[in-house]
């Protein structure tokens, strides 16, 4: 963690999060609520992309660092357990990213915000919209930490010039479309695609959004489990 925060690419990062965050607070109505301004914020394509971006060059940033340390790769017992090993160092750092990009969100919106806090029931459920908050919150931070792993094993498969272009047009798919006026009232109507996600959809009832919530990152995970399968095939053999 130490060799992270302390890379050049870190700063960066930090700089690229900064300037999003005060460009996605400059692109909205500061007025009304500042739950629902701050959900609007959040959901905005654009900002998206920027931090799925910078969570992309944490990533290569992550796996250079990791192919440097020779004397640690030698010493794992094969290509099984330093994948492992650096897809957890990748979810660790992601997260570490992940919350400095909600700090800064945060003071940037407490900078800007001009109307009330606005704590109130959610315009569809039966749950406040600061309940909502903190469960989009959760549901973004779960679908970012897949990604990165997506990233990851991408990079494994197909090296690192074709991964970072395979992973720029995973990331670009927040754009087309973006929003549909589709209500999802059955679990028939599930969305597949993750952008679906990182939006605001009507379903019939938070129930169901949960739920679709959690069988999608679970059909992600089981995806994730054989991509990694494929990647322990396409490696060269690693450790003693």
């Amino acid at each position: 963690m130490n060799e992270f925060l302390n890379s050049d690419k870190v700063v960066i990062i930090l700089l690229i999060l900064l300037a999003n965050n005060i460009y996605g607070v400059v692109g909205i109505d500061i007025g009304s609520y500042y739950i629902d301004r701050f959900q609007m914020f959040l959901t905005s394509p654009y900002y998206l992309i920027i931090l799925l971006l910078s969570i992309l060059i944490s990533v290569f940033n992550t796996l250079n660092q990791f192919e440097k340390n020779y004397f640690f790769i030698i010493r794992c017992s094969g290509k099984k357990e330093y994948l492992n090993i650096l897809i957890k160092k990748v979810c660790k750092n992601v997260a570490i990213i992940f919350v400095m990009n909600t700090i800064i969100a945060m003071v940037m919106m407490n900078f800007a915000w001009k109307g009330s806090f606005g704590v109130r029931i959610h315009e569809w459920y039966n749950i406040t919209n600061l309940q909502y908050l903190i469960f989009y919150f959760i549901r973004m931070f779960a679908i970012i930490e897949v990604l990165s792993v997506l990233f990851v094993l991408t990079i494994k498969i197909f090296g690192k010039r074709m991964a970072w272009m395979i992973s720029v047009v995973i990331i670009l798919l927040i754009l087309f479309p973006f929003r549909t006026d589709i209500a999802i009232e059955s679990l028939f109507s599930m969305p597949l695609l993750y952008t679906k996600y990182l939006d605001v959809y009507y379903y019939d009832s938070f129930a169901l959004e949960l739920f679709c919530s959690i069988l999608f990152l679970i059909l992600s995970l089981v995806i994730l489990k054989q991509l990694q399968k494929l990647c322990l095939k396409f490696m060269n053999s690693v450790g003693r």
